[in-house]
């Protein structure tokens, strides 16, 4: 399996608030014989799922609380669609395999039963990304990385902390809307210019998420507290010296 992809020595993205902006392909059905995102990934007519094998920790503990929903036998994960179908990720591991853009490791990471989407976390060579999965039909919404979900499920946030895109580029989902779409953000008025988040979120409640550690430039003061606020349809980054 390929190893996780430890952060390197972080440093703050140019873009204000380390905020990617992404293009409308990131929603997607999977379309048989084509690489998405450089992901196999195909719809089978057939049922799911089997037993397991070759699940690291983490995933063989997602998978035993969906038992019946998922399954994974050595490179392949299948998760359940609607209608006996089932979505089947086939793990490429070696750039010599798949070439090095392709190489791609699927992790079932969550699954989201009110919201009937399963989380699946993506490492490449250099990257990482997420897959919001919709159970009914297998539509694919990639996000920056494996999005957390708010205590009342009406958003979730993607906080990608490794390189290269910038550390803590971040992003924002309304998922009361199916599928989830991506929320703008609003300009802060207590943040510095140049700011990322330098940990995952901790929601407080649906509307507010606080971050462990913030990143911000060599000349900028950095804030003892980094919050989410979302209001108005909008994230704002929100800093407490």
């Amino acid at each position: 399996m390929l190893p996780p992809l430890a952060a390197a020595s972080l440093v703050v993205a140019s873009a204000a608030f380390a905020q990617t902006e992404r293009a409308r392909d990131d929603v997607a059905m999977p379309v048989a014989g084509k690489l998405l995102w450089g992901s196999d990934i195909a719809i089978e007519n057939r049922p799911c799922c089997e037993g397991t094998g070759r699940a690291d920790e983490r995933e063989a503990a997602v998978l035993a609380a969906v038992e019946g929903r998922a399954g994974r036998q050595g490179r392949i994960l299948r998760l359940r669609l609607g209608a006996g179908r089932t979505l089947r990720f086939v793990d490429c591991e070696s750039s010599s395999a798949c070439g090095v853009e392709n190489v791609r490791v699927h992790r079932l990471a969550g699954w989201w039963p009110g919201r009937g989407y399963y989380v699946v976390g993506v490492s490449g060579f250099a990257e990482q990304m997420g897959y919001l999965v919709r159970q009914r039909d297998g539509l694919i919404v990639r996000t920056l990385a494996p999005p957390v979900l708010s205590p009342g499920e009406r958003h979730a946030i993607a906080t990608d902390l490794l390189m290269p895109r910038g550390a803590g580029a971040t992003e924002v989902l309304d998922t009361s809307v199916d599928p989830p779409v991506r929320l703008p953000f609003a300009k802060s008025t207590s943040c510095p210019t140049l700011l990322a988040a330098g940990s995952l979120p901790r929601w407080i409640d649906d509307d507010n998420a606080r971050f462990d550690d913030a990143m911000v430039a060599t000349d900028e003061p950095k804030p003892k507290e980094l919050s989410l606020h979302l209001a108005g349809g909008a994230a704002e980054w929100v800093c407490r010296y």
